[in-house]
């Protein structure tokens, strides 16, 4: 009996240990249980299913997706969420940082429909970045300024990343990360490694962004041939 005794005050201290460890562990971690518990609950919409499927998101990716409560917003309704001016198709989507709400343009026209999962994906790595460490972004920005120096000068990144700059120095490797995870078909290798964590096959939603470049570079050439035609006609008039 003393020895069952002994064995017994040995269990529990050893549970208590164990509860205050658990307990040390939870309040150190409070945003990655936060998180957790969050996207559990949460109940996407099937459309929204769909830009996990289509942009290939991990199950870590997800998380960080469904715990910022992702909100598809109409046209009319986009400004009070989302403003401001940006170069190329403008801003569809945004991370605020306060309410660590991510909120999405709900862009109608079919022809752009590769679009949507690109932006609900760059909007998670805003959510992602926003829970990393002073260490974690300070080794990110070195490896992203690697990725973005090795990108030819006339890439259209160099305009877009100028702009937000322009309107908020200090969203340059934040926009980078998001940018580049997306968008960016080759990057370091330890950048890439580092993506592989939110998506499974990185190159599904790169492939859906060049997919939208692709049909807008082909709107600014109707645009300049009608911008033509219209010069010509005038010359006629005249």
């Amino acid at each position: 009996w003393r020895a069952f005794i002994v064995l017994l005050a040995v269990v529990a201290i050893a549970g208590q240990g164990a509860l205050a460890w658990g307990a040390t562990w939870v309040s150190d971690n409070r945003q990655w249980v936060s998180d957790r518990a969050i996207a559990l609950q949460f109940e996407p919409d099937p459309e929204l299913l769909n830009y996990v499927r289509d942009a290939s998101l991990t199950g870590e990716g997800e998380v960080y997706l469904f715990a910022s409560l992702p909100e598809i917003v109409p046209a009319g309704e986009f400004d009070r969420y989302c403003s401001r001016d940006e170069p190329g198709i403008g801003v569809l989507g945004c991370y605020r940082l306060a309410e660590k709400r991510i909120y999405l343009y709900d862009v109608t026209d079919e022809r752009l429909e590769a679009m949507e999962p690109v932006i609900a994906a760059h909007e998670m790595l805003h959510a992602a970045w926003d829970r990393f460490s002073a260490a974690q972004k300070e080794r990110l920005a070195v490896l992203l300024e690697e990725g973005f120096a090795a990108l030819p000068d006339d890439h259209p990144l160099h305009e877009r990343i100028a702009s937000y700059e322009a309107n908020d120095p200090t969203s340059r490797i934040p926009e980078l990360y998001a940018l580049m995870g997306t968008e960016i078909g080759e990057l370091p290798q330890e950048l890439e490694d580092h993506y592989a964590t939110y998506f499974a096959d990185r190159s599904a939603v790169v492939a859906l962004a060049d997919e939208v470049y692709t049909i807008f570079a082909s709107f600014d050439s109707e645009l300049q041939s009608l911008a033509d035609d219209l010069e010509a006609r005038s010359d006629v008039i005249d």
